[in-house]
């Protein structure tokens, strides 16, 4: 599956990237698991913006369930928070792959609970951005991933994205890995308007001013991981990541920070 940023801002989120890895990529490249299926089970904690841009924080329960089915001719389908997505072609340290996932939306309002959407008061008259499916193409070389993502049917953003990232595993010890992180988001027009546009309608019911964003950078995020072997099949990870908004999203008027920071502390059972 495409190497991953560490956040997305709607649920444990996802740019910066560098190009000069080639020479150690596949040696940084974690061990592919084995045949079969394999995955793990988390319960968690994480905190981040009440949604991109916000001055205010939402913490939460995070559980999660991963899952990887992995063939010998037919490369491996993994399920996760990201989504679902089929590695079909994998040599040396270049792959490619679908991918299939869910853009959450974002409510008008606070959202509380285990609910995966971004909100808060501050959006008032705003209205609400629909969840919506996206479906996709991956390819990589190493720690490097490019994907690109488009919103399916008329819900939702109904937009594109292509995201650009890097991760980068570093063993401490037997029992203990780091993880660095980094990645670029760019959006097309129909993006941008959907999470930081305001139009004239929006402008009369919430009192933002009217912003016609463009499509170009969405985001840049860095971020670092922790993972600790308690036992076999027991691990402690936690992460922390920054995200800083770029382009047209940082001059929206919805935006009071243009960075943000999100943390994950959590248990995972392996099987």
């Amino acid at each position: 599956m495409i190497v991953r940023t560490l956040f997305r801002p709607s649920l444990l989120a996802a740019a910066l990237v560098a190009t000069t890895l080639p020479s150690c990529a596949q040696s940084q490249t974690p061990p592919a698991p084995p045949l079969g299926l394999s995955g793990s089970v988390s319960l968690g904690v994480a905190t981040m913006p009440r949604y991109e841009g916000s001055p205010n924080r939402r913490t939460l329960a995070a559980p999660d369930l991963s899952l990887s089915y992995r063939t010998a001719d037919w490369g491996h389908v993994d399920l996760d928070h990201t989504g679902l997505g089929w590695t079909f072609f994998e040599q040396d340290a270049w792959r490619a792959g679908l991918l299939l996932t869910a853009d959450p939306g974002r409510k008008d309002h606070d959202v509380t609970g285990l609910g995966p959407a971004p909100g808060d008061d501050r959006l008032r008259g705003m209205g609400e951005v629909r969840a919506s499916a996206e479906a996709g193409v991956t390819a990589g070389y190493g720690p490097l991933g490019l994907s690109y993502r488009k919103s399916l049917g008329d819900r939702g953003h109904r937009g594109a994205q292509v995201d650009l990232g890097l991760s980068w595993p570093l063993p401490v010890t037997d029992a203990f890995v780091l993880s660095f992180n980094a990645g670029a988001s760019w959006a097309d027009q129909r993006y941008l308007q959907a999470y930081f546009g305001v139009t004239p309608e929006q402008s009369a019911a919430s009192g933002y001013a009217v912003y016609t964003p463009k499509a170009g950078l969405h985001k840049a995020d860095l971020g670092v991981g922790a993972e600790y072997t308690l036992q076999p099949t027991l691990k402690l990870r936690a992460s922390a990541g920054v995200s800083a908004l770029g382009g047209d999203a940082k001059n929206s008027p919805i935006v009071a920070k243009k960075t943000g920071a999100s943390g994950y502390l959590g248990l995972a059972y392996l099987f």
